[in-house]
């Protein structure tokens, strides 16, 4: 009965350690289960009226003169004319801190002559007037949206998406509502440390080892050595 007990106080003490320690992962497992329990259970809802799909997408701001990946007023302008009512937008930090519509800004030194200093970076303000079009601020991009009321944009940048995000969500409402941020997978989003999770993981990860090696201990110890090796 004794070794009972004692069985049933270390089981629940690690199992009570490893449901801390697998707090997370336990927790997303909750959801998925209420979720596939309601599924079944709750009564099915009616269909969602069906949504307008945009016959085509302009990638970049769309072509401009043949060009691709621009991003330019010029040519949101252009194909804004011709009927396109959604553009994909490339967003990129610059040397000077600003945000600017441009894809790779070492292909925007090769195409437009735009410079670059130490870090890669395009000095934006620097671009050659000779150049075929010229790339637009943020600033200037959001501008040319809130005066074509018709227009959509989807964000797309390969530098910081939660900063460009955190400035969009400061525009007005009518402007929001046009503006579909791309959202990356989990390896892209920058990670949060928090030192009192890290410290209760480690802490409770060491107790819960600690204990798991009670039960064989005490079994060890009950057990005299001379009949240990003559069982063997």
């Amino acid at each position: 009965m004794r070794r009972r007990v004692e069985l049933a106080l270390i089981v629940t003490i690690v199992a009570l350690g490893a449901a801390f320690v697998f707090r997370g992962p336990l927790r997303s497992a909750a959801w998925g289960l209420r979720g596939a329990w309601e599924t079944v259970a709750l009564p099915s809802l009616p269909a969602p009226a069906a949504s307008a799909v945009p016959a085509h997408i302009a990638h970049a701001g769309g072509s401009l003169r043949g060009m691709t990946y621009t991003n330019a007023l010029e040519a949101l302008e252009q194909n804004f004319a011709r009927g396109t009512r959604w553009f994909e937008v490339d967003f990129l930090g610059a040397a000077d801190g600003g945000v600017w519509a441009v894809h790779d800004w070492h292909e925007a030194h090769d195409r437009l002559g735009i410079p670059l200093d130490s870090n890669g970076l395009g000095l934006a303000h620097e671009q050659p007037s000779s150049a075929p079009y010229r790339i637009a601020s943020l600033e200037e991009t959001l501008a040319w949206f809130a005066a074509h009321p018709q227009a959509r944009m989807i964000t797309d940048t390969k530098g910081d998406n939660l900063a460009l995000l955190s400035r969009l969500a400061t525009e007005s409402p009518e402007l929001r509502a046009r503006i579909h941020p791309q959202i990356y997978f989990i390896d892209h989003l920058p990670v949060a440390t928090q030192p009192a999770d890290v410290a209760w993981i480690v802490i409770a990860s060491i107790v819960t080892a600690a204990l798991a090696t009670l039960y064989p201990a005490i079994q060890a110890s009950r057990l005299y050595p001379i009949d240990a090796i003559r069982h063997e």
